[in-house]
């Protein structure tokens, strides 16, 4: 029996899988078979060479009041292309046009300013949905207000400073 992802989606959502959900082995759910892309064109997995996200420099660097280094950088959410499957390029909603967005990469201690600008089209482009923003710093040591909770939107043609 092969079970696709969209089944234990429709029979999830129905409220029908409970029980029966655990009788139905893990190995038969096959991300592929819920794929419109053709069998000869999907990818052989640890096949593709692994893309490392650029490093961004800070527009500028100052010393604060106590002296302390304080870098500023910007980052643009826009539309760009991805190239995620060989032959192919990939519509994407990403970070200065990239998936995943550049690397920010500071010495421990320094403190940075980063403006994320969303530069994105007011409407999602294939499902219609508005395109307000909300971004996590991952690895980024900050307080509450700057963690990019689930609530804190950026709507298009706005921005948010992180530090």
């Amino acid at each position: 029996m092969s079970v696709s992802r969209r089944h234990v989606l429709q029979y999830a959502g129905a409220g029908i899988l409970g029980v029966a959900a655990l009788g139905v082995p893990l190995n038969t759910l096959q991300a592929k078979s819920a794929s419109r892309l053709a069998a000869a064109n999907m990818p052989k997995p640890f096949q593709s060479q692994l893309k490392i996200p650029p490093v961004l420099a800070p527009e500028r660097t100052v010393l604060d009041s106590a002296g302390r280094r304080l870098s500023y950088y910007r980052i643009r959410q826009t539309p760009g292309l991805a190239s995620i499957l060989p032959h192919f390029t990939t519509p994407v909603l990403g970070y200065n046009g990239i998936i995943p967005g550049p690397t920010i990469s500071v010495e421990q201690g320094t403190k940075i300013s980063l403006r994320m600008d969303n530069l994105l089209p007011l409407v999602h482009p294939q499902y219609g949905h508005v395109l307000n923003t909300s971004t996590h710093l991952h690895g980024s040591a900050s307080l509450p207000q700057f963690d990019g909770y689930a609530s804190d939107l950026t709507p298009k043609g706005l921005c948010k400073d992180y530090e």
